[in-house]
């Protein structure tokens, strides 16, 4: 069982220590052997891919303690470095890279494109395909999509301290956007993207036929709490948890 209470203080933990200075978490983002080469002289843009450990790891199951991204370097130095968080089901690099890391790489800048908990590589185990198995995994993956937001933000400081910082995505990403930027010191450009004006948006909007809520309790045949019950239930639940 997921205990939110813990993983609340190890959120507010993480947000002290970073704002000492990007140095501790930036070290912990200690690329793969197979990473490649981050260097300035290759002439060519390159696409990398790395692991670093959540600083969320001790709230995840083991497989989603680890953060797999996709690194998009440009020819030279870059001028900027964007983090790019995806969407609800977003389980791959490859639409993040083609709409905004690759047109932006064109133009002298960087991104870093994390992959989020419980989906992907990160899949909790018995999980099927990117569908969350409950509520409180959903809370636990904001949470650690905003930390290890920041912790990719240190990383770039340190190690492009020229550069330009910022943030953008889209839907759910741009939620952990704008819950990431407001905890980020030194300056950050936040672009949020068709974000939802509440998160109930998800039991209310085009995803509320892939909830089930038959496994909260709903009845269709009148035994106990009808669909719509159940559903204005989850509707007040994430409006109390996941709003400012």
């Amino acid at each position: 069982a997921v205990d939110l209470d813990h993983a609340f203080t190890q959120m507010k933990a993480f947000y002290q220590e970073h704002a000492k200075g990007p140095e501790h978490y930036a070290a912990s983002v200690v690329l793969d052997s197979n990473a490649g080469d981050l260097g300035e002289a290759s002439g060519a843009p390159r696409i990398l891919t790395a692991t670093f450990p959540s600083p969320m790891q001790a709230c995840l199951p083991e497989e989603s303690q680890r953060v797999p991204f996709r690194i998009v370097l440009p020819q030279s130095e870059p001028w900027a470095v964007v983090v790019i968080c995806g969407g609800t089901a977003d389980e791959t690099f490859i639409y993040r890279q083609k709409a905004f890391a690759e047109p932006l790489r064109n133009s002298g800048v960087a991104s870093l494109l994390p992959m989020p908990p419980f989906y992907g590589a990160r899949r909790r185990k018995g999980q099927y395909m990117c569908f969350l198995s409950s509520l409180s995994d959903m809370v636990l993956q904001c949470y650690a999509e905003s930390v290890e937001a920041i912790a990719l933000l240190d990383w770039a400081r340190v190690r492009y301290p020229k550069a330009l910082l910022g943030m953008v995505g889209i839907s759910k990403g741009a939620g952990v956007v704008i819950g990431s930027s407001g905890h980020v010191h030194r300056d950050v450009a936040m672009v949020p993207i068709l974000m939802p004006s509440s998160p109930s948006v998800l039991a209310t909007g085009s995803t509320v036929h892939e909830l089930s809520l038959e496994a909260l309790g709903a009845s269709m045949r009148g035994e106990g709490p009808t669909w719509t019950d159940v559903r204005q239930l989850l509707v007040d639940t994430l409006e109390s948890v996941g709003s400012p």
